[in-house]
């Protein structure tokens, strides 16, 4: 499959970068925080969603999921270390 051209994601992703998405879901017993999610409170999500600090988010299965303003601020950060 062909890179993505999206900017700082096709650099991310080259580097192997990701954005760690929010969800409101509980972990499952291997997943951990900050790693394979964000994970917080529907009450927290909900009010940061009003807040507009979600590039986008949405609901599946009863739980809210999103890409976060800094979550993509991060990886951008990752981005321009790494290609010093």
């Amino acid at each position: 499959m062909p890179p993505i051209k999206l900017g700082v994601v096709t650099v991310a992703l080259n580097f192997g970068l990701f954005c760690c998405v929010d969800t409101t879901r509980l972990p499952r017993e291997y997943e951990v925080d900050g790693r394979d999610y964000h994970f917080t409170v529907r009450e927290q999500m909900e009010r940061d969603i009003e807040n507009h600090m979600f590039i986008e988010a949405g609901q599946y299965c009863d739980n809210l999921y999103g890409t976060s303003i800094q979550s993509v601020k991060e990886v951008a950060q990752q981005v321009s270390a790494a290609a010093l």
